[in-house]
C-alpha cells in the first residue's frame, strides 16, 4: 500500500534511482490482494514494461513462478519466497527482531511480549521466530507471548486486541512487528492509561513522526530503506540488461535508541 509511510518512502528511493539511471517508474498498490497483483502485474506487462520491483502478496507464489519460467526481469523486495528461485532485496528480519529483545532483556525486561500480523510471508515468520529465539537464549521461553492479529482487521479493532492483550499478559515491555502495529499500539496504550516506559517499555517498527511526538519517543528497528531501494533497482536494472546471476540480499535494521524503554 503506497500510503503506508514505509512503502512510499521505499517507492521514492525507488523512482529516484531509475531516473538516475534512465528508466521511469510505475507504481500499483497490490493491498495484500493476490487477484488485485495478478491485475497490476498483467496490466504492466501489457504496457510493456522493461522489468518488475514486486513486494509479493500472501499466497501468490504462483504469479512469480510464472514471471521467473517467462524469464521476466524481477525483484523482490521486503519479501521473499523460500521455495522460489528469484532476485530479492530484504531486511534480515529474525536478526533485527532477535536484537531487539535482547536490547530489552539486557534493560532488565523479562515479561516481553509481542503483536505481530497473521500470516504465513517470510518477513512476518522471521520476525516472530527471531522474538521466540532470543527470548528461548535469553532462558525466558515460558514468558513467550504473541498475539497474531489478521491483516485486514479494522484499526478499532486491532486496537481492541492489543488492550486485550496487555491487560491478559500483564507485559513489562512490547515489541511491535510493523508500523501500522505500533500506532495501534500506542493508541491502546494512551487508552489504557499505562505509563511509557515506567509501566510499560516499547520497541515499533520503523520510524513515523508519530514516535517521535508520543511523550516518550519510541525506540524502533529502522530498515534501511534507502539501501534497500538502491539494491533492487541495480539488481532489476542487470537483469534487464541480460544478467542471469540471481542477487540475493538481506540487509542489517539498527536499533535505534529513544526514550521508550
Amino acid at each position: 500500500d503506497i500510503a503506508n509511510p514505509f512503502f512510499s518512502q521505499l517507492a521514492r528511493i525507488i523512482e529516484d534511482e531509475a531516473i538516475d539511471h534512465s528508466h521511469m517508474v510505475i507504481f500499483g498498490s497490490s493491498d495484500e490482494d493476490c487477484a488485485k497483483s495478478e491485475s497490476l502485474i498483467e496490466t504492466f506487462l501489457n504496457r510493456q514494461v522493461d522489468g518488475l520491483i514486486i513486494v509479493p502478496s500472501e499466497g501468490c507464489g504462483k504469479q512469480i513462478i510464472g514471471l521467473v519460467k517467462k524469464e521476466i526481469p524481477l525483484v523482490l523486495i521486503d519479501r521473499y519466497m523460500p521455495n522460489i528461485e528469484t532476485n530479492y532485496v530484504v531486511l534480515d528480519n529474525y536478526e533485527a527482531v532477535y536484537k531487539a529483545t535482547v536490547h530489552l532483556v539486557i534493560k532488565g525486561y523479562k515479561r516481553i511480549g509481542m503483536i505481530a500480523y497473521k500470516n504465513s510471508l517470510i518477513h512476518m515468520t522471521e520476525r516472530t521466530r527471531g522474538y521466540e529465539q532470543a527470548m528461548k537464549d535469553c532462558h525466558l521461553s515460558n514468558e513467550v507471548r504473541v498475539k497474531k492479529i489478521p491483516f485486514h482487521t479494522l484499526q478499532h479493532e486491532t486496537e481492541k486486541m492489543i488492550k486485550d492483550a496487555i491487560l491478559e499478559w500483564k507485559p513489562e515491555a512490547m515489541i511491535f512487528a510493523t508500523n501500522a502495529l505500533s500506532l495501534s499500539g500506542l493508541y491502546s496504550i494512551q487508552d489504557i492509561g499505562i505509563k511509557v516506559p515506567e509501566e510499560l517499555a516499547i520497541v515499533g517498527f520503523d520510524g513515523n513522526e508519530a514516535f517521535d511526538f508520543f511523550y516518550s519517543p519510541l525506540t524502533y528497528v529502522k530498515q534501511p530503506v534507502l539501501e534497500m531501494g538502491k539494491e533492487a533497482v541495480r539488481v532489476l536494472i542487470d537483469q534487464i540488461e541480460g544478467s542471469k546471476k540471481i542477487s540475493q540480499i538481506s540487509l542489517s535494521a539498527q536499533l535505534v535508541l529513544r526514550n521508550s524503554c
